[in-house]
């Protein structure tokens, strides 16, 4: 499987275009669509006043008429949900991937940064993921072991929630998927990440959600660089 390129990095952001040709198409169809309802409507009015000389034989609405138009506007209505719908969980998921990016960030500033914790401010920091789990923890390595020791190495477990989890956790140089879990350490001075205590050059973690067949990845270099990733057979 072809990955996607790595330079773009999390300090820059993540940008994505979304095309909404088809949603000003279907905008531009509704417009019409009722314009044409009102002209018919101010036809059918106009016959209900009282007729002089002349014979108004023009006609308002007919069954047929009616039945295809409520039919056309259910199925117009039906398109936009669905794809509003589907707008929504892949803006959601996008959000929960930089969520995790910014808690394995905060990890990084822990473990460069002279902070205390259970009496001890000289230790690396890390963040620890389970395959097909919907939270991840936030610890202190306080044996500096570089894994991490549940639970008395806990500081904060995150629960991802929203319908989302971890799909998949990686050595993503070494193509290596279906890890049974993932411990990504940051010790001081440095800024590099210490991945499964060395063994792993570039970590990824494969966010995935109920709601949509979509995809993020969560990129961790061994040199400290953090990146988000759509997979590119998306």
């Amino acid at each position: 499987m072809k990955h996607p390129p790595h330079s773009a990095h999390f300090q820059k952001g993540f940008t994505r275009t979304l095309s909404f040709s088809s949603v000003q198409t279907v905008r531009k169809y509704i417009s019409q669509f009722f314009c044409w309802i009102v002209e018919r409507f101010a036809v059918s009015k106009s016959n209900l006043a009282p007729h002089t000389a002349t014979k108004n034989l023009v006609s308002g609405f007919t069954l047929v008429e009616m039945v295809v138009t409520v039919a056309i506007f259910a199925l117009i209505s039906t398109v936009v949900i669905v794809r509003n719908a589907k707008f929504d969980d892949e803006v959601l998921l996008n959000n929960l991937a930089y969520d995790i990016a910014l808690s394995v960030r905060q990890a990084q500033q822990y473990g460069i940064n002279v902070r205390v914790s259970q009496g001890i401010s000289d230790r690396p920091y890390g963040i620890y993921f389970e395959d097909e789990s919907t939270t991840y923890v936030l610890f202190i390595d306080s044996d500096n072991d570089l894994f991490y020791d549940a639970p008395q190495e806990t500081l904060q477990t995150f629960t991802i929630g929203r319908g989302a989890s971890v799909g998949d956790l990686c050595d993503d140089e070494a193509d290596n998927c279906g890890l049974d879990d993932l411990t990504i350490v940051f010790r001081r001075p440095e800024p590099d990440a210490i991945i499964d205590g060395g063994a792993i050059a570039r970590g990824r973690i494969e966010i995935q959600s109920v709601r949509t067949t979509g995809q993020r990845w969560i990129l961790v270099e061994s040199t400290g660089q953090i990146a988000i990733e759509r997979p590119e057979e998306e």
